[in-house]
């Protein structure tokens, strides 16, 4: 069963329909909250609630103390890098320079929603 330790969250203002993004990762762009498209884009947190446009949108932030919950969009195991893709949507990364989200705490796939520790602001680095 997936839980939740809740930390640090923020408020943004949603100019965007994200009532179907809820555990979707976001990004900021222009003070504004959108959907992450890319491992390389700068993530912010994931989204916690399912704002309309004009909606206060509640993130939780990449920084944040405790666990989360996040929407998968491949398969993942216990343990693996956690990043955004094209959806939002998070997928295990060993790619070097890609922006981390954190580390998933429980195996999934595709579509499922999955616990993980965020871990920061930094990017992913290879260890030999």
């Amino acid at each position: 069963m997936t839980i939740t330790v809740t930390g640090p969250n923020r408020t943004f203002k949603s100019t965007n329909d994200l009532r179907l993004k809820q555990f979707y990762i976001v990004k900021l762009t222009s003070g504004e909250i959108v959907l992450a498209a890319a491992a390389t884009d700068v993530l912010i947190g994931v989204l916690m609630n399912k704002p309309n446009a004009g909606e206060n949108a509640d993130v939780q932030l990449i920084n944040s103390q405790g666990t989360c919950k996040v929407i998968l969009g491949g398969s993942v195991s216990a343990g693996n890098m956690l990043t955004a893709d094209s959806a939002g949507k998070a997928v295990a990364t060993t790619s070097t320079g890609n922006y981390i989200l954190g580390m998933a705490l429980e195996d999934g796939d595709s579509g499922d929603v999955i616990e993980f520790m965020p871990c920061g602001h930094q990017r992913y680095a290879a260890t030999t």
